[in-house]
């Protein structure tokens, strides 16, 4: 094999592997889980979500409880947020008189969203 040859083998391997590795970040940088409906437990109303993982480190994942209002968009009522590798977290209220309401999760990795999901609304009334 010539040297120019070799040389031009050598550089589209180095391609490659710059490629390859680029991908391999990309994807261990997306997240993945599951969101529960909002429920009544010991009093509370609870959103509840789980984060898949691994994820990386410095991932930030929220939970949020969501209600409709009738003259605004969905306002939060209660916010859980912490650097986490993968697990599940819970946001609690005091439960409501009656309401419509939801559960929004989502993990983000420096600053940049990598998953978010949210449940249907569903009725809870004392």
């Amino acid at each position: 094999m010539n040297t120019k040859m070799k040389a031009l083998l050598t550089s589209g391997a180095a391609v490659a592997l710059t490629m390859a590795t680029a991908f391999t970040a990309q994807a261990a940088a997306q997240a993945s889980g599951t969101v529960k409906p909002p429920y009544v437990s010991g009093g509370k109303l609870v959103a509840e979500a789980n984060l898949n993982g691994p994820v990386p480190v410095g991932t930030v994942f929220c939970v949020r409880l969501l209600a409709v209002h009738p003259m605004t968009p969905d306002v939060e009522i209660a916010t859980t947020c912490k650097k986490s590798n993968g697990g599940t977290l819970k946001a609690t209220v005091k439960t409501p008189p009656c309401g419509m309401f939801a559960t929004w999760a989502d993990a983000s990795y420096k600053g940049r969203a990598t998953w978010t999901a949210q449940t249907k609304y569903v009725v809870i009334c004392k």
